[in-house]
Order: C-alpha cells, then sequence, then structure tokens
C-alpha cells in the first residue's frame, strides 16, 4: 500500500486500494536487518525510508537517534501526531511526493540506509530504475539498500494481465479475483529474483542477499561497493 501515486489510482477510496499497510505489521527479517544495520553505522549519515506508508519503521529508525527522510504521496498522520511527544522532530523529516515524477524531489546526501518494504513493484521499471539510480548517486560507499517487492512467483500472479510480458513493459493490473482479495487495484509490475537482481545492478548496487518469503514476495539486501 505504500506511497503509490496518485495517478495509479483506479477507484475513489483511501490508500487501502493498495493492499495492506506494510509499515504497520509485526516487523520482518528485511525490517530487522535493516534496524541492526543502522546501529553499527555512523550516526552523521542519513536514512531514507521509499514509500513509508504509517511509517512505522521510519520512527524505528529515529528512535535509534537517525535522521530520517521518509517519502510517501500520504501523508502518515498517526505517526506525525507523536513525533513532538517523542522528541523526535528534528530527526524525522517526512516528504509528501510522488516518486514516479522525480523531477521535483529531493534526496539528502550522505546516505547510509536505504529502505523500502513492497513499494517499488507500484512503479514501471523504468521509473525505478531512475529512483534507485538517484538514491544510489547520494549514498556513501559500503551504504546498503533493503528493499522488498511482490514477486511473480506469488499468487499475485494468477490471471495477472502483465505475466507474459517483458520486464520493460511489465506493468498491469492483477485479476479481478486478486484484486479483490489483496486489496490492490492499482497497476504493479511483478518481480522475478533476477529482474530484482537486474533493478540492484542497473542502479549501481551490488546484492549480497536475495531471498523469497514464505508468500512468493522477494527481498533483497544491496550494497554500494
Amino acid at each position: 500500500m505504500c506511497g503509490i501515486p496518485t495517478r495509479y489510482n483506479r477507484h475513489v477510496g483511501k490508500m487501502s486500494n493498495h493492499g495492506s499497510n506494510v509499515s504497520s505489521q509485526r516487523m520482518d527479517d528485511l525490517d530487522r536487518l535493516s534496524l541492526m544495520f543502522v546501529l553499527n553505522r555512523a550516526e552523521s549519515n542519513h536514512v531514507v525510508d521509499i514509500g513509508c506508508g504509517d511509517a512505522f519503521q521510519t520512527l524505528r529508525f529515529c528512535l535509534l537517534q537517525r535522521k530520517v527522510f521518509a517519502y510517501d504521496i500520504v501523508r502518515p498522520e498517526n505517526i506525525l501526531s507523536l513525533v513532538g511527544s517523542l522528541s523526535i522532530a528534528p530527526r524525522f523529516k517526512f516528504n509528501e511526493a510522488d516518486l514516479a515524477h522525480l523531477a521535483v524531489v529531493e534526496f539528502p546526501r550522505r546516505i547510509d540506509c536505504i529502505y523500502s518494504q513492497r513499494f517499488i513493484h507500484y512503479l514501471r521499471f523504468q521509473e525505478a530504475k531512475k529512483l534507485l539510480s538517484r538514491l544510489f548517486a547520494n549514498t556513501v560507499r559500503t551504504g546498503k539498500i533493503f528493499i522488498s517487492a511482490s514477486g511473480i512467483s506469488s499468487e499475485l500472479s494468477t490471471g495477472y494481465f502483465g505475466l507474459n510480458h517483458s520486464l520493460e513493459t511489465r506493468y498491469a493490473n492483477l485479476s479481478t479475483h486478486m484484486e479483490e482479495k489483496h486489496g490492490i487495484f492499482a497497476p504493479v509490475c511483478l518481480y522475478s529474483e533476477d529482474d530484482l537482481l537486474q533493478l540492484m545492478s542497473v542502479s549501481g548496487f551490488e546484492c549480497e542477499r536475495l531471498w523469497r518469503s514464505k508468500f512468493g514476495n522477494l527481498k533483497c539486501v544491496a550494497v554500494k561497493k
């Protein structure tokens, strides 16, 4: 559900039309790996949360004394209302942005960690490549990206209209049944393991670890060498 540009909306309604909000669910292995990585990095560098949704992971990074730049098309009002009481306002920087249109989006320099949970598939492959390449340019050496994407081997691919398309042209809606089941009414680019490896490579990152969840979603940790 995180960070879906408004041009993707097919139904009138709230952001629930784009699936479950990953950031508000129980922490998974990618969440924990990114937090452990940030714990051991220089406090002067920055964390970027792409498609932050309700921004719970952004909050966790801030509580580790890191300055975090979070991006989404909708403001995470519930979390932002807590920022003042938690005394983390100087470290919590939310940016309301359509990440498919990078001309008006600014990213911080000295990025240590890029985090993105199941957002990238809501962009076309070329848009995803441009986004990650921009972030790579601002990432410090040995900085890492922790990213996940819905998999083309998951049940989402059942009746998926982009199933037989190449990666560059694969951008389509799920079947009506899967749209209703998962609440995802926006077009998506589902990824295979090789597709996600390609995205990392063309963006400049070197994959360290790639795995598939029990639901068929893909997770990756990659580094800037």
